[in-house]
Parts: C-alpha cells; structure tokens; sequence
C-alpha cells in the first residue's frame, strides 16, 4: 500500500484533500470579494451620476450576499458530509422556500419595503411628508434599509418601519421645491380699508428676511405683489383674509409667520385696523 501523500491528508472529509480544499476555499472567497469589490464601486459611480444612492446601496448589498453565498455553497460542497448541499441550497424549490421563509419576518419584510421605496423615490431625503392616518408630519432626515426617520417641527424623531412607510397615504409637501408655503389667516372688521391693509402687509412682510420673494425678474419689473392677498369669506363678525408666506426651509415657517402675525398685530393697532373678536357686555 503506497504511502498518503501530503496532498491526500484529510480527503476521507474534502474533496482532492485538506490542502487543495482550503486552498480552493481561499480562492473563492478572494473572488468573491473582487467581484464584490468592483460592483460597489461601478455602483457608487452609478449614484453619483443618478443621484439614487439608497437604491445603489440596496443592490450592492444583495448581490453580495448572492455573490458571498455561491461562494460559500461551492465551499461547503467540497465536504464530503455536506456534499450536494449547495444544489439543495440553490435549487429553485429551496430558494422559494427561503424566501417565503424570509418574508415572514419582519425585518426583512421592512427590508424589501425599503428596497421598493428607493427604487420608485416616492419621496426622499429632505422632503417634508405627512402621513395623515398615522398622524405623522415633518421632514424625511435617513432613509435606510430598515426604517425612515421624520423629524418633526418640534424637532423630535419619529423611527416609521419601512412596511409603513410602503403602505401609507403619504402627503410630500415639498418634492423638489425651492420654498416652503406655510399660509397666514385671520379677519378684519367690515369697515377696514382693504388697501391700506394690503399695504401694510407687504411692508411688515419685507422687513422679514427669512420671508422669500417667489416672483420672477420679470413679475417684479412689471410690479407685481410679492404674494396675493385673498379675501376669503364674509364672516359674522368680519372679513376673513389670508395670504401665502414662503420660506426656503420647512423648519422656518412656523417661527416666521409667528413672526409677521406679531408685527402685524402691533401695526394694525397703530394703524387703526380692527381684528374682530367676541365681546361679552354683561348688563346689571
């Protein structure tokens, strides 16, 4: 009986031996990170010029996996033991069975959601969303594979799954906007000069600068108003009155149009401008 030679150690357990194994084993796992490797960065260069960086992430992270899996199957199917696993493994019946399997969870049903939302961009990254069953409002700060993060006005994050995120109603307030319009209302009495109120508006309004002028260079050299003031209705009490306030972020709007109803409050008062409300006179 000739001797075992050093390349048939171990080859009651590996395929051709121990050492051909873990030197195929080697090989396999350095192409795999190659492939891996030059995928990540074609896909990188494929973001930069479409500017879907999540959805480039999303892809790059399941084909390695696939690309890591083969390599790992074709490994574990040089062992005797575990030989004809990896056709069970990438058998069309076993693949289905793993990903219904999946699907099942949670987590992955969250990652799925998240693969879909980066494909389409029904929204993205700076947009201000509402979701008006779930009661949720404010801007879109992280988009990852698992949730998306809101960020309200009261500067609080809300963590929404991205099976939520999937599903919901959603209401995108900005969309690639330039400005934000937050709209200012309330009432004058029936007597006010209606002009001399508009002027007054847009005089306070100017003195704001976090307030945008939306007008192109044409509407300003033909004079237009930096905004319409619309008369909404005729009230008991008074007329009601509101008009647009843009600004150029979201998080600004609130604070500036507080801001413009306290200088308007304190000129309507030195104007004479009456702001109706409800008077009791109790008789003796």
């Amino acid at each position: 009986m000739e001797p075992e030679s050093v390349f048939d150690f171990g080859s009651q357990f590996f395929t051709d031996g121990l050492i051909i194994f873990a030197g195929t084993a080697v090989v396999s796992l350095v192409i795999a990170w190659l492939v891996s490797a030059s995928i990540d960065k074609a896909m990188h260069k494929t973001s930069v010029l479409h500017g879907n960086k999540i959805f480039a992430d999303y892809l790059t992270k399941i084909i390695t996996v696939i690309i890591y899996a083969i390599a790992i199957v074709s490994i574990l199917n040089r062992i005797k033991p575990l030989k004809g696993i990896g056709a069970a493994v990438l058998g069309a019946t076993g693949v289905f069975t793993i990903v219904i399997g999946l699907a099942a969870q949670e987590s992955f049903g969250n990652f799925i959601a998240g693969f879909f939302l980066a494909l389409f961009q029904p929204f993205k990254k700076g947009d201000i969303v509402v979701l008006p069953d779930n009661g949720i409002a404010g801007t879109v700060t992280e988009i990852n594979f698992r949730h998306t993060v809101i960020t309200t006005k009261e500067n609080t994050r809300i963590i929404v799954p991205n099976s939520t995120m999937n599903t919901a109603i959603i209401e995108d307030r900005w969309h690639g906007q330039e400005y934000y319009k937050q709209f200012v209302v309330f009432s004058v009495g029936y007597d006010t000069d209606i002009d001399k109120m508009k002027k007054v508006i847009y005089e306070e309004a100017a003195k704001i600068e976090e307030i945008v002028d939306t007008r192109t260079p044409g509407q300003i050299a033909a004079g237009e108003p930096p905004f319409i003031i619309r008369i909404d209705d005729y009230l008991d009490s008074g007329i009601a009155v509101n008009f647009p306030v843009a600004t150029r972020v979201f998080a600004d709007s609130y604070p500036t149009c507080s801001k413009l109803r306290i200088a308007l409050l304190k000129r309507f008062a030195d104007e004479g401008i009456e702001i109706p409300y409800t008077k009791i006179e109790i008789l003796k």
